[in-house]
């Protein structure tokens, strides 16, 4: 690094204050016209901001008149009266659907012979009906999900070591 290169990188920290020229740096510039032109550039460029003096508690207080004027109405959501219904509905459409697409798998019960609690769980809100009403509830609607199904779907029980090795080990097993 020669002479040159050493001034401009110190030309920065002379022209900020935080460093000086020692008496060779200053002979440096006298002698040297490109050291010179760059030591006017950036100490001229050093001075700029210098008479220039921020209020930032007049600016905050402006930007916060701003802000508070430019604030956005917030208005309700107009709730339409029918959407309650229809969500209820689907729930339930596809809660029915769901228990009658499901194959069956044998659990165990408890002693005293009642269903399991996570048997029970599955859709609280059906637990009230009879089989008269769920069958209705059935016919109601249409083709189960479990009759567009193409063929039997096996039971873990039914299936043979080796398939249950290959479900294990599948993409969706993993």
């Amino acid at each position: 690094m020669n002479d040159c290169d050493a001034m401009l990188d110190r030309m920065a920290a002379v022209a900020s204050g935080s460093d000086s020229w020692s008496a060779s740096d200053a002979a440096h510039l006298l002698g040297c016209i490109d050291c010179r032109a760059s030591w006017r550039v950036i100490s001229h460029g050093a001075s700029l901001g210098s008479a220039v003096e921020v209020d930032a508690e007049r600016i905050a207080d402006v930007v916060v008149q701003r802000l508070r004027a430019a604030a956005p109405v917030t208005r309700p959501i107009r709730r339409l009266p029918w959407r309650g219904a229809i969500g209820a509905a689907v729930a339930i459409a596809a809660s029915v659907a769901l228990i009658f697409s499901v194959p069956h798998v044998p659990t165990r019960r408890a002693v005293g012979g009642t269903d399991s609690a996570a048997t029970m769980a599955i859709l609280p809100e059906l637990q009230r009906l009879d089989d008269r009403d769920l069958q209705s509830v059935k016919d109601a609607m249409g083709a189960a999900a479990s009759d567009a199904t193409p063929g039997t779907l096996p039971h873990l029980g039914d299936l043979t070591e080796g398939e249950l090795e290959q479900l294990l080990h599948s993409e969706g097993g993993q």
